[in-house]
């Protein structure tokens, strides 16, 4: 494109001109045809913004991460007048700004926090990231994350079976109690010999599970907290009995029959046959018509 001005105050204007690369260059003549010519310069003409992004590889953003010591962000990037790229990264209490410039690569990774070797405080963390191109068009992308490295507080509440304790029904009701700012699950595992229940609750205003219809016999259970940086904490297990059978009782053949005469010089011998896996104690009584004897 060529234009010729007979003033010296003239400015030229390429007019709407598509992205690329472009050079010029000023000739100058006088009335005797003399004349001289510039230097020619090259000009970038670039109006579109730069694409970013957080590759897969990253950890993706509102994560939740329980090793305080390392983590990796990388940021992939396309732009052909790359100038610089600067992140922020930062916690409720403090911040640290960083610019690099990497014209030649099309992808960072970050380690660490600003690549120090001190571990991090359990916090919410934002990484800001702007990327500027030499036109000063920019793009900016933000990822946070939680780091939570702390052991979930678990416990088994009142209303379930004590530890070694029997109980007389077919339904037992599990409680806990527990603290826990980043809540995931709460997984009850309740078994006997035979089978294996596995409950997992997700809701955080449910503590507590019922299990209903049970058969006699030996049984045990514990609860696990989970939170969302996969940190666990599970109580210690309680063992218990279902017990819903009435005790077997006789007497023994070898105690006096129903309505027998004893010449036993004011003693009775008695004696018993039993059945029961859970016994406490025996109770006689002995009575007459106007007296007991327990």
């Amino acid at each position: 494109n060529t234009s010729t001005f007979l003033n010296f105050t003239s400015l030229v204007n390429g007019g709407a001109l598509a992205d690329g690369n472009y050079t010029y260059n000023v000739t100058l003549k006088d009335l005797a045809s003399n004349s001289n010519l510039t230097a020619t310069r090259t000009v970038y003409l670039d109006n579109a913004a730069p694409t970013m992004s957080f590759v897969e590889s990253s950890q993706g953003n509102q994560s939740y991460l329980s090793d305080n010591s390392t983590f990796s962000i990388a940021i992939a990037f396309t732009e052909a007048n790359f100038y610089n790229l600067s992140y922020v990264f930062s916690n409720s209490s403090a911040y640290n700004r960083t610019n690099r410039t990497y014209p030649s690569q099309t992808s960072l990774t970050f380690n660490s926090f600003l690549n120090e070797t001190t571990t991090f405080a359990d916090d919410n963390y934002t990484v800001n990231v702007t990327l500027y191109d030499r036109a000063w068009n920019s793009v900016v992308r933000t990822i946070g994350f939680t780091i939570d490295t702390n052991t979930s507080e678990i416990g088994i509440q009142d209303g379930t079976p004590k530890n070694n304790s029997v109980v007389n029904g077919n339904s037992i009701f599990m409680n806990s109690s527990w603290n826990e700012t980043y809540f995931n699950n709460l997984t009850f595992v309740f078994k006997n010999d035979s089978t294996i229940n596995v409950t997992t609750l997700s809701n955080r205003s449910v503590p507590y599970v019922n299990f209903t219809s049970l058969e006699d016999g030996n049984y045990t259970c514990n609860v696990t907290i989970r939170d969302a940086a996969g940190n666990s904490n599970t109580t210690s297990v309680r063992t218990f009995w279902v017990d819903t059978t009435a005790p077997q009782l006789d007497y023994h053949a070898l105690a006096k029959g129903n309505n027998t005469y004893l010449n036993s010089n004011g003693s009775i011998y008695l004696k018993m046959a039993l059945n029961e896996s859970n016994f406490v104690n025996f109770t006689f009584k002995l009575f007459n018509g106007t007296a007991a004897n327990t």
